[in-house]
């Protein structure tokens, strides 16, 4: 009976002396917790205030669309200050009949910056004249996406099917047969591939003409 009550003040002042060493483990792993909370890797530690110096010629581009970073910016905030970290930006200048300006631009840390924008955007280059053959040119960007996407299309089922010939069992088939099932793969596979080789690279061409 006393040896349990020895041991049992024993558990007692184990667990006493345990719990202060607990509690400090919390304290420190919250407040590593909330430390990284508060400073993620890759934010801007400060900001710079950027605005852009609009020349009067550039700013009547018709159509003129100003990106950074990719993102478009809104006409009316052309004239504001937004908040940008440092580092290096691109500036894209777009507009109707106007080749696409790109700057790279690099951006201080803290305080204020204002980035010179180019007088005017360059002409695009006209295209070479050719004879449309009675065809809408408007007409030629959809239908060549239109035509790659139907020959890719077939040129995909058509292989699907070839190689289903291919390995379709023979069973007891002799070479003069008048359906031999491997024979009629053979003459499908290639034409697929042809299919597919004229059909993609139509549809890239086609959606690239669209995005002209």
């Amino acid at each position: 009976m006393k040896d349990a009550l020895v041991q049992r003040r024993s558990v007692a002042r184990r667990r006493a002396t345990r719990a202060p060493l607990a509690v400090a483990l919390l304290l420190a792993f919250a407040t590593y917790g909330s430390r990284d909370a508060r400073a993620q890797p890759g934010e801007p530690t400060s900001a710079t205030m950027v605005r852009f110096a609009l020349p009067d010629a550039l700013r009547a581009t018709p159509g003129l669309v100003i990106y950074f970073d990719g993102i478009p910016i809104r006409r009316a905030a052309w004239d504001e200050p937004m908040p940008v970290s440092p580092g290096s930006h691109t500036v894209t200048l777009r507009g109707d009949g106007k080749r696409r300006e790109k700057l790279r631009v690099e951006v201080a840390s803290g305080g204020a910056q204002t980035i010179a924008l180019p007088t005017e955007l360059v002409p695009a280059p006209s295209s070479p004249v050719t004879p449309d053959y009675g065809l809408p040119r408007a007409k030629v960007g959809p239908a060549m996406r239109d035509g790659g996407i139907a020959l890719t299309v077939i040129g995909t089922a058509s292989l699907v099917a070839g190689v289903a010939c291919l390995k379709a069992p023979q069973n007891g088939r002799k070479d003069n047969d008048y359906f031999n099932p491997a024979g009629l793969g053979l003459i499908i596979v290639p034409v697929a591939a042809a299919e597919l080789l004229v059909g993609i690279p139509l549809w890239a061409v086609g959606q690239w003409r669209l995005d002209e």
